[in-house]
Parts: structure tokens; C-alpha cells; sequence
């Protein structure tokens, strides 16, 4: 379910992330099996398809889909 961006879980966590950043900005963290032998980054949002923006100012590379106020490891 965590793999799946339309599971229930993950359609609730956008959406609250998307109602929290109506007060300060919040983006849902998006699981991803690194530890798998072939993950790699993503290059678009596994919701909206758009390209991510890259987030460089953390201690890790994240990318970010404002539209769908998702963050993944970059």
C-alpha cells in the first residue's frame, strides 16, 4: 500500500499535507524501498507525472512536488 501513491493512506497523508500548508508550507513524505538493489530517484511525481524541483538546502538531496505536496529522497 505504501508503493501505491493512490492507496488510502497516501491520499490522506497528501491531503492533509496540502490543508497544513494553507498555514505553514508541508509536503507528505513519499515511501520508497531504497534499500532495493534497483531503487533509483525518481524523476516524476508518481502522482501527477510533472517533473520534481530539487531541494538541495537539507542535510539530503529531496525532491518535491508542490502541486501534489509530496517530498522524496532524491
Amino acid at each position: 500500500m505504501l508503493l501505491d501513491p493512490n492507496s488510502s493512506t497516501n491520499v490522506e497523508g497528501r491531503n492533509l499535507a496540502g490543508r497544513l500548508s494553507d498555514h505553514a508550507s508541508c509536503y507528505f513524505w513519499f515511501f520508497q524501498p531504497q534499500a532495493d538493489k534497483d531503487w533509483h530517484p525518481a524523476a516524476a511525481c508518481p502522482v501527477c507525472r510533472e517533473p520534481l524541483d530539487r531541494y538541495e538546502s537539507g542535510i539530503f538531496l529531496q525532491l518535491l512536488c508542490p502541486t501534489d505536496r509530496l517530498v522524496l529522497v532524491g
